[in-house]
């Protein structure tokens, strides 16, 4: 899982401390490159609030925080679940946050075709359904006109009437 460690700074910064190579390859970032770096330096600004608030939230609760996000990351929209654990100095202030994030696009996608799927084979068995109660409506109608056709009933109009109708 990709794996991240984030400094929470006496100002209100919150600095990259570590990141794992799982989460490197996930985000598409280095940690030669960020490390020591507030995230609002390294992230896109739209996805830098979020997860900005979500370390905030970390820190005012000081409690493990579980929620999935849907991140823009390399032009393209992500879905990931993330655990956030506050971790405490001796005097009891969160000093950093530990988190662990897994990109379950390939699985929101998949649940979403099922879903897409269910559907269609719901809408396709109505439809098979009334099809199968209009044929049986049309049974009896179809056996009447035929019996009309063929005791030749009524003048020429009612006769072609019968025949178009079958």
């Amino acid at each position: 899982d990709p794996l991240f460690v984030i400094n929470v700074e006496a100002d209100g910064r919150f600095v990259v401390e570590q990141i794992n190579r799982a989460h490197e390859m996930g985000v598409g970032l280095k940690l030669a490159d960020i490390r020591g770096r507030a995230v609002t330096e390294v992230l896109p600004p739209e996805v830098a609030a979020r997860v900005v608030d979500s370390y905030r939230h970390t820190v005012a609760t000081g409690e493990i925080y579980q929620y999935r996000e849907v991140y823009t990351l390399r032009g393209e929209p992500q879905h990931w679940d993330t655990t956030l654990v506050p971790l405490r100095d001796s005097e009891g202030r969160v000093v950093k946050v530990l988190g662990s994030s897994r990109n379950v696009t390939a699985q929101v996608v998949a649940e979403e075709a099922l879903r897409q799927s269910q559907k269609m084979e719901a809408m396709g068995q109505l439809t098979g359904g009334v099809a199968h109660d209009f044929n049986n409506l049309l049974t009896p109608i179809m056996g009447a006109l035929d019996r009309l056709h063929h005791k030749a009933l009524g003048d020429e109009r009612d006769r072609r009437l019968i025949a178009g109708a079958l």
